[in-house]
């Protein structure tokens, strides 16, 4: 059950700290999620890459859960190599959603 807030977010411009910020967009005030904070031993570019992917994290978790869905719909056996897939997804979302 998706329990965090409604995507999509979007990386924003740097605050006046230097931080990468990540905020949602939507109607009204955009609101932060979260904040990339430098370090002296990123590079600007791995910065940018963590922010894009906590961006991302509203999409990639709908996208998993539609996958698993699909492929759990298949009668075990029918493709063995499916049921690992949907193993390490349903563990993933259970992950995200706080259940583990």
């Amino acid at each position: 059950m998706q329990t965090f807030t409604k995507g999509p977010w979007i990386v924003g411009d740097r605050d006046v700290n230097d931080n990468q910020l990540v905020i949602m967009t939507g109607e009204g005030t955009p609101v932060w999620i979260a904040k990339v904070f430098p370090k002296p031993h990123y590079h600007p570019d791995e910065q940018r890459a963590n922010a894009r992917l906590i961006a991302a994290a509203p999409a990639l978790y709908e996208a998993l859960q539609a996958c698993v869905d699909k492929l759990a719909m298949w009668p075990e056996g029918s493709n063995p190599e499916f049921f690992p897939c949907v193993k390490a997804g349903r563990a993933a979302l259970r992950l995200a959603d706080g259940k583990e």
